[in-house]
């Protein structure tokens, strides 16, 4: 995994553990708000409608809006926080944007290419905060490789881990930010722990999320991220 490598042996990485819910939407407001699911109220899916609803919703301020009053340029690209997702100062064609936020199976990949090229034509000009967020490896996992029961889904595994660095590592190296944080809001393996919100049955992933970053203060909580954000915007 070339890509993998290049960001591991660069940068300053880690393990972050997740102590709430791991469960996407849980974790992205726990990194955007600074806050625990019983505090911001967002638990998980609804799994109502197409593609789906969030269980739960906050009506406090995120980490983008700090940063406008503040008069910081925000640019937000498919940030999942609720559907459908956020596209904020960003140039975003007449595409439908559930297949950026859940790509369907059978042209999963052309989606998230599609994707990178949003974030590739806004990432180079004028921003103090810029938030994207892309659907891999984690719905890779959910579509191609449920279990790592063979060596087939583990080859699977590595092909869509390595994919997701190459993205990260092509918008480092096209923006050259100051400061930059990639990370994952869990692991991807989800076949050993449920639990069941608004009724319907969830598939949790494991704890350990990882963390990479130019700088040395690594987040060890997702409730973390929130102030390592606020510290270097400076707001």
């Amino acid at each position: 995994m070339d890509n993998v490598k290049d960001l591991m042996h660069k940068y300053h990485r880690g393990m972050m553990y997740v102590d709430d819910i791991p469960i996407t939407p849980c974790i992205l407001h726990n990194f955007f708000t600074g806050k625990y699911s019983n505090e911001h109220g967002v638990k998980g899916f609804k799994f109502i409608g197409i593609p789906t609803e969030i269980a739960g919703s906050y009506r406090g301020k995120y980490i983008w809006d700090l940063a406008r009053e503040k008069n910081l340029i925000v640019k937000l690209v498919n940030v999942p926080v609720k559907y459908p997702p956020l596209f904020v100062n960003v140039e975003v064609r007449d595409i439908p944007l559930a297949n950026l936020f859940l790509p369907p199976k059978d042209n999963f990949q052309f989606w998230v290419e599609v994707l990178h090229a949003i974030n590739v034509r806004n990432i180079t000009s004028d921003w103090d905060l810029y938030i994207t967020w892309y659907p891999i490896p984690d719905q890779a996992h959910h579509l191609f490789f449920p279990t790592l029961g063979s060596k087939e889904n583990l080859d699977e595994a590595f092909r869509w881990y390595n994919m997701a660095f190459r993205f990260a590592r092509h918008l480092i190296e096209l923006a050259k930010p100051k400061y930059f944080l990639v990370l994952s809001d869990h692991g991807f393996s989800s076949d050993f722990e449920s639990i069941e919100i608004e009724g319907h049955k969830q598939h949790l992933h494991v704890r350990d999320a990882l963390v990479i970053s130019n700088t040395i203060d690594l987040p060890k909580r997702p409730v973390e991220v929130f102030s390592w954000i606020r510290k270097y915007l400076g707001v």
